[in-house]
């Protein structure tokens, strides 16, 4: 075998991949293209040296099993049990059955499938709450599985091994956040060794199992990032933040370049803004109006303050003030005018500065220079007036103290002087523009907060559980409540409050030592609250949200479960409305189409997640074929990336629409036509010998080939279906005008619409007839003459002068339908009110339908009269309808019955 092969994932294309070194190249294929498929891929060989894949399908949110079977690669769903198939590990066991370790999103947990030989069985090793990333998966030399994982809820690096009746879960190490990328196999001696990475030291370590217990240690470690954070959200939604970077003495700057919240790894893309000297400290984060990044920040190594902005290409660093050393304590915020504003901390004079570009440079201004004031500084703009206002502490007096532009000049006040207050200030405004300001009260370590109500400032405790309140960052949500976040240092927590509109809520957001420091809160277009701060112990860049519930299940709606004959060129889906337990807004959709029940690994459509077809999709035509039975369900993602279940499926079934109608009168071109016209248009008719026209659909339009303002559009069913009279008053004297009508059959479905064809109207207003009437036979009237005469009411018009021309009468055994009539007159000059129908036209004991229309002196029609019924006679009366032979005659005697037929000798019939 010899050559290195790996399998991998295209997160271009959301493809699997396999890779195979040839001995000159590497000969790359896909292995999976359907969805977004590949992620936390694992790939082993079979006892024949071909490759096999486990990997998580995050579309259909399945675990995946790829082999190559020498010509191509068979693939199959494992798992569909929730959202169950990453961090894969996939390895043979002793009969060469493939076998796969896997967490289980769903629930949180650990589980195991193999090959029996016939099938796939799934089994959870470890229930526990959210444990079973980072999986890896060994036999030892008896031939007995081992897996190694991590425990997200505690932290910490477990083993789970199979000891032949059931699962022995170990707890292997526990010192801090440890456990992430394990790797497990055997030593020598048949003990497991482990491989994995311990996050509060940012080091990897090893552990190994001596036979008593595991052995463990550090192998190497990596640099502290995570201090001075500031988070902000663009214009989409996405997140971003910037910070420093003490081992490196960099800025660095973290954005969101996933699509979804689903995936929190390799989502995030990390880059370098300056590396000019220790750089990066108090930085501030803000997005122009182009959405551009904006970043304040210190320069330890010049003592400067500096500005680095995003131009869409690369970034513009400048130095903003180099007066001293100054810069520390910044902070940024954009003006109404796009005009990037700070504060900051003037360290060599001990004073509040604060810096403006003016659009041709930076205009800088010290604000407070009463004694050493201005360090945690926070600048915002009020949204009322758009003046600055700069909350900051007063290291002189230990006083929180507010500074504000009032249109002329700087109002400066003590906001509170109680104690040791103020430091870590942070200032946000409401939508209403009043002042608010979180803050730390470093006499009795609390948490407090001030509010502006018009007249004074009002301040309370938030938090007075253990020393908190440090690193504070304020927000206002989108019910105008605030949210602090900040950092409890007896416990070492990052903690968040929120006030319900009555009391202070408060939570532990992470419990890791030492974790919330250098805290940033902001809210997205969701309302919900993103923190970045610094990690713990080993100062990570951290990032918390909270992970809502899933929206409700969608149900599919139309075509209703079990719908056939639907046109497979116009095949519509639509499903409920988004409905989610934390009232959040949809963000897409994935609608999947297939032919074989319950079974969507090769959908015939599959839309990705859409953000446009929200509730209803329209297929193009050519992916579904005629007189196929589908099945489809649907699932929905809120504006998290949270995805609903899938709705239960239902199941519908495509037919042949009918053909094409083709437009008869008028006829194209034709001019001096009434304002108000009979439309006509060919018989219906179908593939289906068997189906019947059940509505028709006509538009009229002023432009050729322009159906988007209609004059005339209106869907008619019932009777007379193939004509439709345009009433008085649409249509305007000499005027030119397009028409086209499709049919409808009677399961609904659609032809395409006719040719378009054109009319000109006449240059004065000509009416049609009034509708006549049905006279005689009366309507249901039976025991009806073979030969009956039919009687319409008197001819009557809206246009004096005008008169009757001709009549049109027409009879049909089947109501409604008078595509094959059993009489028709045409047009008769002659019969105008009343008509004898001839004989041999009407069977005797039937039920008949008819209708009569006039014509006037103009040419127009009138509409077709009301349809009545009629049943003719049982029994047909003497004389030539009677059915014996002309020339036949009966002559009968006393003794005899002579039978003369033609000139023949008589026969002599004895009686």
């Amino acid at each position: 075998l010899g050559s290195p092969r790996i399998s991998y994932y295209d997160e271009t294309n959301a493809d699997l991949k396999y890779a195979r070194w040839n001995g000159v190249a590497w000969s790359i294929e896909i292995v999976d293209s359907q969805g977004w498929v590949g992620q936390h891929t694992s790939m082993s060989l079979d006892a024949g040296g071909n490759a096999s894949i486990s990997y998580y399908d995050a579309t259909g949110e399945n675990l995946k099993y790829a082999h190559w079977n020498g010509i191509a690669w068979d693939r199959q769903t494992v798992d569909a049990d929730g959202d169950v198939g990453s961090y894969t590990s996939l390895a043979f066991d002793a009969s060469g059955y493939p076998t796969i370790s896997y967490h289980d999103e769903t629930h949180g947990s650990l589980k195991y499938a193999y090959w029996s030989g016939t099938s796939w069985q799934i089994e959870t090793v470890d229930a526990e709450d959210w444990v079973g990333g980072h999986t890896s998966l060994a036999f030892d030399a008896s031939g007995q599985p081992g897996i190694s994982y991590y425990d997200g809820k505690e932290g910490d690096l477990k083993y789970a091994y199979w000891d032949g009746t059931a699962w022995e879960i170990a707890r292997v190490d526990s010192e801090g956040r440890v456990g992430t990328r394990t790797s497990v196999g055997f030593d020598t001696l048949g003990g497991p060794v482990i491989s994995y990475y311990d996050a509060s030291n940012e080091t990897l370590k090893c552990a190994r199992w001596n036979g008593k217990g595991w052995e463990k240690e550090t192998v190497s470690g990596v640099p502290w990032v995570g201090r001075y954070t500031s988070l902000d959200f663009d214009s989409k939604g996405n997140p971003a933040i910037s910070y420093y970077d003490p081992m490196e003495g960099d800025l660095k700057y973290a954005y969101w370049v996933g699509e979804y919240w689903l995936w929190e790894e390799n989502t995030w893309s990390m880059e370098t803004v300056d590396s000019a000297g220790n750089v990066g400290r108090y930085t501030s984060l803000a997005f122009d109006a182009l959405d551009n990044a904006c970043i304040s920040y210190y320069d330890v190594t010049q003592g400067n303050l500096k500005y680095a902005h995003w131009n869409g290409r690369n970034w513009e660093i400048a130095t903003v003030d180099s007066g001293g050393d100054v810069g520390s304590y910044s902070s940024l915020a954009i003006d109404g005018s796009g005009n990037p504003a700070m504060s900051y901390y003037d360290a060599t004079n001990g004073n509040l500065k604060y810096a403006h570009w003016s659009g041709l440079g930076w205009d800088i201004t010290p604000l407070d220079i009463a004694g050493d004031v201005g360090v945690y500084s926070s600048l915002a703009f009020d949204d009322i007036l758009g003046y600055p206002a700069i909350a900051y502490y007063d290291a002189t007096n230990g006083d929180l103290k507010y500074a504000r532009w009032n249109g002329t000049g700087w109002n400066i006040e003590t906001v509170d002087s109680g104690s040791d207050v103020g430091s870590y200030a942070c200032l946000a405004f409401d939508c209403s523009g009043v002042p608010a300001i979180s803050y730390h009260d470093a006499t009795n370590g609390h948490l407090k907060y001030a509010r502006w109500n018009g007249t004074g400032w009002i301040t309370e405790v938030v938090d007075e559980d253990g020393w908190a309140g440090s690193h504070t960052s304020l927000v206002f949500d989108a019910l105008n409540l605030p949210a602090i976040s900040y950092h409890e240092a007896s416990e070492g927590d990052l903690r968040y409050a929120h006030w319900n509109g009555q009391k202070w809520d408060m939570e532990s957001v992470d419990i890791s030592d030492w974790a919330g420091r250098y805290t940033s809160i902001d809210f997205d277009q969701c309302g919900q609250p993103f923190i970045s701060y610094d990690g713990a112990t080993n100062g990570d860049l951290k990032y918390a949200y909270i992970r809502n519930p899933a929206p409700h299940q969608p149900s599919n709606e139309l075509p209703v479960d079990g719908a056939d004959r639907i046109d497979s060129a116009t095949v519509v889906l639509q499903a409920s409305l988004f409905s989610d337990p934390c009232i959040d807004s949809q963000r897409a959709s994935q609608w999947q189409i297939t032919t074989t029940a319950g079974n969507y690994c090769t959908p015939v459509f599959d839309s990705g997640p859409d953000e446009i077809n929200l509730l209803r999709i329209t297929i193009a035509p050519g992916i579904l074929g005629e007189y196929t039975t589908y099945y489809w369900h649907v699932r929905y993602q809120d504006c998290h990336g949270f995805w609903s279940e899938y709705s239960d499926e239902t199941s519908f079934s495509t037919g042949t629409p009918p053909y094409q109608p083709v437009n008869s009168s008028p006829a194209d071109g034709a001019v001096e036509v009434a304002t108000a016209p009979m439309l006509a248009a060919s018989a219906f008719s179908d593939p289906e010998l068997s189906d019947t026209h059940a509505a028709s659909h006509w538009q009229i339009t002023a432009s050729a080939g322009d159906y988007e303002g209609l004059l005339f559009n209106e869907i008619t069913q019932g009777i007379n279906l193939t004509q439709m009279r345009i009433a008085a008053g649409v249509l305007d004297v000499s005027t030119t005008y397009y028409w086209r009508v499709r049919y409808q059959d009677n399961h609904g479905a659609w032809s395409v619409f006719s040719s378009e064809t054109s009319f000109t109207t006449a240059a004065v207003v000509q009416n049609p007839p009034y509708q006549p009437t049905n006279v005689s036979p009366a309507g249901g009237e039976s025991g009806v003459s073979l030969t009956p005469t039919l009687v319409g009411g008197a001819f009557s018009d809206a246009d004096q002068g005008d008169t009757h021309a001709a009549s049109q009468w027409r009879i049909t055994s089947a109501a409604g339908d008078y595509s094959s009539p059993v009489f028709d007159s045409s047009r008769d000059v002659i019969n105008l009110t009343e008509i004898i129908i001839p004989s041999r036209e009407l069977s005797p004991d039937m039920a008949y339908y008819w209708q009569v229309r006039y014509q006037d002196s103009q040419g127009i029609w009138s509409d077709w009269s009301a349809e009545t019924v009629l049943t003719t006679i049982a029994t047909p009366e003497p004389g030539p309808e009677a059915g014996i032979p002309t020339g036949l005659v009966i002559v009968a005697t006393v003794v005899s019955i002579i039978i003369l037929v033609g000139v023949a000798a008589p026969l002599m019939l004895p009686l």
